[in-house]
Formats: C-alpha cells, sequence, structure tokens
C-alpha cells in the first residue's frame, strides 16, 4: 500500500519531465504555460503522497503514535514505513512548510499593486526586474540606466513589460513553492524561468522589431549585471540561449503533433495528480465524521 501511493507522483512526474525537455523547441509562451502546470501537477500529487507516508511513520514512533495512528486505520496503511523513507517525509513536510510560508511572505511583501513609473534604484550595480502584483511596477538601478542609450532602454522596458503584463510573477510563485516542498523539481523550475525570459525576449523583439538588437542589448547587460533574488529580469536565466535564440528566426508555431502530445502529457499528469487529493478527501470525510 506504501509503494502504491508513489505511483500516482511518479507518473506525474515522468510525464511532466518527458514534456518539459522540448521546451527549447516549443514557442516560449507555450513552453511556459506547459511547464506551469505540469510544475503544479507534480506538486499536487507530491503533497498528499509526502504528508501520508510522514504521518504513517510518525505513528509508528512510540511517543507520538496515539495522534497518528486513526490516519494509517483511515487509508489502511498497516505495513511500516521504512525509517529513512519514513524520516524524509517527516523532513520534508517540515522543512518544506517552512520553505513554502518563506516563499509567499517573500513574494506577498514585495508585490504592489498600485499601477505606477518605473522605479529607479539608486545602485551602482546593473539590473531591471519586474515586482511580483497586479501593479507591474518595474524596478531599474542608475547603473543600468548610465549603461543604455534610449533605444536600449526601450528594449529593456519593453522586456519587463511583458513581465508584468502576463503575470510572470505568478508562474515564478507556482516553481517557487513547487521546489520549496520537493527539491528535486528545481530543473523543471530552471526551464520555466528560462522559458519565461524567452517569452519576454520576444515580446521586446515584436515591440522594437529588431531581434539582433535585443540580442545585443541582452548580451551588454549580461555582462555586469544581475537578477535580485526570486525575480525575473532582463540580464536573468540562460544568456547564451536566449541570445542564440534571438539570432534565429521567430519560433514557429508548434505542430499539430507537438500541440497534441504537450495537451495530452499535461492532462495526464494533472489527472494524476487529482487521482491523489483523493487521500486528502479522506482525511476530511474522517475528521468531520467525528
Amino acid at each position: 500500500m506504501i509503494a502504491a501511493l508513489f505511483v500516482p507522483l511518479m507518473v506525474a512526474t515522468v510525464f511532466a519531465g518527458v514534456t518539459s525537455v522540448a521546451h527549447r523547441r516549443m514557442p516560449p509562451r507555450v513552453a511556459s504555460n506547459t511547464i506551469v502546470w505540469c510544475l503544479a501537477a507534480v506538486m499536487v500529487a507530491a503533497l498528499p503522497t509526502v504528508w501520508l507516508v510522514a504521518a504513517r511513520f510518525m505513528a509508528e514512533v512510540p511517543l507520538v503514535r496515539g495522534g497518528f495512528a486513526w490516519c494509517a486505520d483511515v487509508f489502511g496503511l498497516h505495513h511500516p514505513v521504512p525509517p529513512v523513507l519514513g524520516g524524509v517525509a517527516v523532513m520534508l513536510t517540515i522543512v518544506g512548510g517552512v520553505r513554502a510560508v518563506r516563499c509567499l511572505d517573500g513574494w506577498r511583501t514585495a508585490r504592489l499593486t498600485t499601477p505606477g513609473p518605473v522605479l529607479l534604484a539608486d545602485d551602482e550595480r546593473v539590473y531591471a526586474c519586474t515586482l511580483p502584483g497586479g501593479g507591474g511596477r518595474i524596478v531599474m538601478s542608475t547603473g543600468l540606466d548610465a549603461l543604455l542609450d534610449r533605444r536600449e532602454r526601450a528594449v529593456v522596458l519593453a522586456h519587463e513589460r511583458a513581465h508584468a503584463r502576463f503575470r510572470h510573477d505568478r508562474y515564478l510563485l507556482v516553481a517557487d513553492l513547487a521546489v520549496a516542498v520537493l527539491p528535486l523539481l528545481a530543473p523543471l523550475a530552471r526551464r520555466l524561468r528560462f522559458s519565461l525570459e524567452r517569452w519576454a525576449d520576444e515580446e521586446a523583439v515584436a515591440a522594437c522589431g529588431d531581434r539582433r538588437f535585443v540580442a545585443e542589448t541582452l548580451g551588454k547587460v549580461a555582462m555586469t549585471g544581475i537578477v535580485p533574488a526570486g525575480l525575473l529580469g532582463f540580464g536573468g536565466l540562460g544568456v547564451s540561449g536566449r541570445v542564440s535564440a534571438l539570432l534565429s528566426p521567430s519560433p514557429a508555431p508548434l505542430a499539430t503533433a507537438g500541440r497534441i502530445w504537450a495537451v495530452a502529457a499535461v492532462s495526464a499528469a494533472v489527472a494524476f495528480s487529482f487521482f491523489q487529493l483523493h487521500h486528502l478527501w479522506m482525511v476530511l470525510a474522517a475528521i468531520c465524521s467525528t
């Protein structure tokens, strides 16, 4: 029964991983939406799995088992959990919960809901980033402002406005929460970040009409630039890959076969993750019936 708990999680993870491998071949917008759904699906599948294994393990610990024995009875989890597996599940439950709370607190602290002009930060370091929230507030350092000319500055602002307009902060929040509760999802989160930056790059190209100039501006900023932790910024992840993509023709729409595969794979991952949620419904039913 313990092993069976991991089947939906493993299937959702496999579908998510296989689907996201082709993210560089997809249009950035399609890749971003595909990966974020995969991340959400795996996270939803992982949480009940980890919590139930942790609860079953705690039901075997002498000092606290009285408070967790009912959980084992509800799910029919009568086989003992190996100490290593149980310890990892408990650690992921505690540490993941703390990390997720911190992630949400950080997102709420940085969020701005009131629209306004670009915020110029008095900082010699080179960066531009978009704050989370519906306000679409962009922060640009004085170091970056001094580095760029008018056209280059317009490219950076077009990139950042794309992050704000399409609410990429929400995508990033899903990725950060997924990695907080399941660190093994970090590679998938990096693919999402890359796709989001590529999406904003293409929007900057649409705004200025010159792919090479956007690539040159990106390279110039990336040479000395930084990106504040937890935010999306112009000189962020995967600069070499982004420059290479910008120096290539515009991404072609995804072929029909590719769209069918992406939809099917994401649907399978979501289906298996929601199947895992029935365990939580069983817990709620048991609690409400007492």
